[in-house]
């Protein structure tokens, strides 16, 4: 059901400040000179560094690019400075490139961050910069290496720092979650809860448990789903938290939409359109058609999901919302593909890709090619998606081998199908049938086995692989629906 929303722990805002973006805009209409941090802070600050840094945090929640550009312009202006400058400086640079969704960028700065305080000693600065660090690892697809910054950033915790601790584990469980390996996610995201929840953090508590609601209907256990929501609904409730809980009430409605309870899940659905509309809130409503979309598409229903993908990716355009069009575009391109409409949905992907080659998400990048060489195949033109898949095919199978790296392996199947090259078709289907495990990718394998059984030469490995498509397609229905939901 969409991406995870972990609380990173990387909002190190002190004080409040009346509109922080104002304060950048000053500073940033001053000239790139020596004196530019004092002239700016003037005498409202005996620290006009550290004033900065708490306005910068400020600002990155509603203008993380006008926070890049302050720093920058604060770098261009500063005498060379100390070891604990630079590095509070290159942190907040990295935030903010990955605030303006450029997470593959800001994993260097993050790096560089934490070895100037390794340099330092200062352990606590350490581990707050690892925090943003396995986060950002988290959104540019690298989970293994989240792991490792966390584990790291572990081992230099104190006496009473477990909630640091919850939020390294809450980072490195969204990498898993967005890499598609749940069970890892479900462990770390479970050892998050409890530690939160103890220490009477409810709203970031019932963040994950929002989060493990999600990965147990992925996974196809609506009952855990619901479960898992509803204590994050009583979390939400005790914290106040604004959207939150709208986010678990759509998970609800899916949890219906899984058991077959048509009625009941239209019913709340209608209900949440009513509260994100209520909202104001551009991003809220573009958010839960997307969800939809999502939701749909997950059950079968692509003509149901489509214009909720539609609807998403024009209320993100409209709101210069860059990064969640683009990953909606993806999406919604994907639906479009599987209903025939090629030219729109290869512009789709064209501007999504555009978007992940400028912001250096490698991950997303060869994700949207995997797309474009199915939609190539599809368009009859199995030269030209062998080209397209090559490299995405590479590194997705290299990073996420049991994911989308299987299901690249089995697009190059089919390519080789189309090509007439059947033996080394059916080696590359069958081998991806094999590997495929993690959500959403392993939802393909009756797809997988077909394609297998069209590869076939011999009668019994023709029925074999069709009974196999047939068995992996009752699975997948029986785990996300009824009978009702099937007929």
């Amino acid at each position: 059901m969409g991406e995870p929303r972990p609380p990173d722990g990387s909002s190190g805002a002190a004080h409040a400040e009346a509109d922080p973006v104002s304060q950048l805009e000053a500073l940033l209409a001053l000239p790139a000179e020596p004196d530019l941090l004092d002239r700016w802070a003037a005498s409202r600050a005996p620290d006009p560094l550290r004033h900065f840094y708490q306005i910068a945090m400020q600002g990155l929640g509603v203008a993380p690019d006008r926070v890049l550009d302050a720093v920058r312009h604060l770098r261009t202006a500063l005498p060379e400075g100390t070891l604990a400058r630079d590095a509070l400086l290159a942190r907040l640079e990295a935030h903010g490139l990955r605030g303006v969704g450029r997470a593959s960028a800001s994993v260097t700065l993050y790096a560089r961050a934490a070895s100037l305080y390794a340099r330092l000693g200062d352990r606590a600065e350490q581990v707050r910069t690892a925090v943003g660090w396995s986060f950002a690892l988290a959104l540019a697809g690298d989970p293994r290496e989240a792991e490792r910054v966390g584990r790291g950033a572990r081992a230099l915790l104190g006496p009473g720092e477990a909630v640091l601790g919850a939020r390294l584990d809450t980072n490195v469980a969204t990498a898993w979650q967005l890499a598609g390996s749940f069970d890892r996610a479900t462990m770390a995201f479970q050892r998050a809860f409890a530690v939160l929840r103890d220490a009477g953090m409810a709203a970031d508590a019932g963040l994950v448990a929002h989060n493990l609601g999600s990965l147990a209907l992925m996974s196809g256990h609506a009952d855990a789903a619901e479960l898992r929501c509803r204590e994050a609904l009583l979390l939400f409730g005790t914290a106040s938290t604004g959207l939150q809980p709208l986010y678990s009430r759509t998970i609800l409605a899916a949890v219906d939409l899984t058991r077959g309870r048509w009625n009941e899940a239209l019913a709340a659905i209608g209900m949440l359109r009513e509260d994100f509309e209520q909202r104001g809130d551009a991003r809220a409503r573009a958010w839960l058609h997307r969800e939809l979309a999502h939701l749909f598409a997950s059950v079968g229903a692509l003509e149901a999901a489509l214009p909720e993908a539609e609807a998403a990716v024009g209320i993100f355009r409209e709101a210069a919302l860059t990064v969640d069009a683009a990953h909606t575009a993806v999406l919604f391109g994907r639906l479009l593909a599987r209903q025939g409409q090629t030219q729109a949905a290869a512009a789709e992907l064209a501007n999504a890709r555009v978007h992940f080659a400028h912001s250096d998400n490698r991950a997303q990048l060869h994700r949207v090619d995997l797309e474009r060489a199915r939609l190539q195949l599809a368009s009859g033109d199995p030269t030209g998606a062998l080209a397209t898949l090559a490299p995405a095919r590479a590194y997705l199978e290299k990073r996420d081998p049991q994911g989308d790296g299987a299901l690249a392996r089995a697009v190059a199947g089919e390519i080789h199908l189309h090509r007439n090259h059947p033996r080394l078709a059916r080696r590359l289907l069958e081998r991806a049938y094999r590997d495929v495990r993690r959500h959403p990718a392993k939802l393909e394998r009756p797809r997988f086995a077909i394609l297998a059984a069209r590869a076939a030469t011999d009668p019994a490995e023709v029925t074999r692989w069709t009974r196999r498509a047939l068995d992996e397609l009752e699975r997948n229905l029986l785990r996300f629906g009824t009978r009702q939901m099937r007929v």
